[in-house]
């Protein structure tokens, strides 16, 4: 995480000259390696933990395979037995050894056992309790994983670092989360396909991503295909709100998406096939009078918006109506005593309801119970 103060006290007597590092590019990248002049006392405690720790033992070609997936570091391909894991070089991947140098605390001699151990376990071996060792004791530590390094293998990490992302640091968290810094900033499809996946309410940041990159699209790679993904993304999450307004205000983007051929996005394509402007929604609300309510594309389709209710009538049953009027309303369904259904509150006595078979009218707030 960008705001986290990682912490590496060197041993005593360890220089600043001792501690230069040698650098070699790779391609567009530059990794960073330690020089061999500090290897021996920088390491020295380090080796002695993770001996105690009893780790089972990696050959070298799982070791190298395990940190290509999770940090995206050939350490076969790179000089020296210490390479650096992270932009700081506080995690280094010790070839010989067969372990991560993690120096999280701030402990006199820059490690702290216990860390050190369950780090490894956790992420060599997928260890369980090491995993709740973190979650309990330095959860930025899986933060981290998933949102600084950007791995997606694990689910439960995920979920993890998902669920702290809230209201209020939200915008940029989920920024952080979603898109890697190089040149300019590049979407995570993968990661979006994931918190889609694991974390749909997350999709309701949208408008703040969409706002961001709007006021710096040429800080960012792809600026129109990363608005379209985003907004494909929150129709996938049942969000349909935040892509009728882009085109209510946007409507040249229905055109640039029709010539990449929607970035291949079909939830996209699909709303565009149904979208209606304002001239002829404003059309259908005077054609259709009350009705329209319940094709609205906002808030009242969002199923995570919705409350869960039964019926409270004492015929067993209540009709579900077309407009607000028990009188010359059509019938259009029937709710049964014990049927379970969405439904969404609505400022007058009229309440919006689905059926779990989709079809939507309106009920009567008194016939509805909330289920807690």
């Amino acid at each position: 995480m960008k705001n986290l103060i990682l912490i590496i006290l060197l041993l005593p007597g360890m220089t600043k000259a001792q501690s230069s590092t040698n650098k070699q590019n790779s391609g567009t990248e530059e990794k960073t390696y330690f020089s061999s002049a500090v290897e021996a006392r920088f390491f020295k405690s380090g080796r002695k933990m993770i001996t105690a720790c009893k780790l089972h033992d990696l050959s070298l070609e799982d070791f190298a395979a395990k940190i290509k997936r999770i940090y995206s570091v050939d350490i076969l391909k790179s000089p020296g037995n210490y390479v650096a894991l992270d932009n700081m070089g506080l995690t280094v991947a010790v070839k010989d050894a067969r372990y991560i140098h993690f120096a999280y605390s701030s402990h006199e001699d820059g490690v702290v056992q216990l860390d050190l151990c369950n780090y490894n376990k956790m992420v060599l071996y997928d260890d369980q309790a090491a995993f709740a060792y973190f979650k309990a004791s330095h959860p930025e530590v899986i933060y981290e994983l998933v949102e600084e390094i950007g791995y997606t293998g694990n689910p439960e990490w995920m979920k993890f670092t998902f669920r702290h992302i809230n209201d209020e640091t939200g915008t940029v968290e989920i920024h952080d989360l979603l898109f890697d810094k190089g040149s300019k900033w590049q979407l995570r499809k993968t990661m979006l396909q994931k918190v889609v996946e694991y974390q749909p309410n997350l999709m309701y940041l949208t408008y703040s991503l969409l706002e961001r990159i709007d006021n710096a699209k040429e800080q960012y790679k792809d600026p129109e295909e990363t608005i379209a993904r985003l907004l494909d993304a929150s129709l996938q999450s049942s969000i349909t709100g935040y892509c009728e307004q882009r085109l209510d205000v946007h409507p040249e983007l229905i055109k640039l998406w029709k010539e990449h051929q929607f970035y291949k996005l079909n939830d996209l394509q699909e709303f565009v096939d149904t979208y209606k402007t304002p001239k002829e929604r404003a059309i259908d609300r005077q054609e259709d009078g009350e009705y329209y309510l319940l094709e609205l594309t906002s808030h009242l389709k969002d199923k995570s918006l919705a409350k869960i209710g039964i019926i409270q009538d004492k015929d067993g049953y209540t009709n579900i109506r077309r407009s607000m009027n028990s009188k010359t309303a059509a019938i259009i369904a029937k709710l049964m005593a014990n049927e379970s259904f969405y439904y969404w509150p609505l400022a007058g006595n009229w309440w919006i309801v689905e059926k779990k078979d989709g079809t939507r009218g309106f009920v009567h707030a008194s016939r509805i119970r909330e289920i807690k």
